[in-house]
């Protein structure tokens, strides 16, 4: 594993960080992005785990697995859930200025529908159940496209559709509902089941930089 030098962190975006832009809707928003960063760089790390299996060089199924039970735990539960709620306000306030958007809600079910089958491919991989290398590897890959389209859409057009359209008492509401849940990978303290996931995406970052 390539050393890694400096800060434990050098490179990743804890969940409570986010810039001084000022109010609560800029926080919030900020944070969301920064968790899109952060999973960004975590589906960058899933990436080059598909293309060694692509190229039979010994892919770390464990680790694709670690990233499989990430997204299935903390953009399942804290990250998706704060969006909706950011959405349900938005649709209530200025239904107009989404009306071209996707219902935000069967999206987050759609990235969960494919993480699951993701999952249930990988299971069989694991378990040895017999599977072409060929559909593994595009199951795999349309997840990663589709995440990364999803949240590519939502810098686009629903973060600054929420921005433009929600006054201060909708944010200070959203964010009264919003649940203080802990990131088990980005935050500073890591959860154990992640930790060696953090080191390997410490190191590939320090590798591709």
């Amino acid at each position: 594993m390539t050393q890694i030098k400096g800060r434990e962190d050098a490179g990743l975006y804890p969940f409570p960080y986010c810039r001084e832009t000022g109010g609560t809707m800029a926080r919030t928003i900020d944070i969301l992005r920064t968790e899109h960063v952060n999973m960004s760089r975590l589906l960058g790390l899933l990436e080059h785990q598909i293309a060694k299996l692509e190229r039979a060089d010994n892919p770390n199924l464990e680790l694709i697995k670690s990233i499989t039970e990430y997204f299935d735990a903390f953009p399942r539960l804290c990250h998706h859930p704060k969006e909706d709620v950011i959405y349900r306000r938005l649709m209530a306030r200025a239904p107009d200025k989404i009306a071209d958007l996707s219902d935000l809600e069967d999206e987050h079910a759609d990235v969960m529908t494919r993480l699951e089958e993701f999952i249930h491919a990988l299971d069989n991989v694991l378990l040895e159940v017999q599977m072409p290398r060929r559909q593994f590897v595009e199951i795999a890959r349309n997840f990663v496209v589709k995440e990364r389209q999803h949240m590519a859409m939502e810098e686009r057009e629903f973060f600054p559709a929420a921005l433009a359209s929600l006054k201060d008492r909708d944010w200070a509401a959203i964010d009264a509902e919003l649940n203080d849940n802990n990131d088990p990978l980005f935050d500073a303290q890591v959860e154990d089941r992640f930790r060696n996931l953090r080191r390997e995406l410490l190191a590939w970052g320090e590798e591709v930089a």
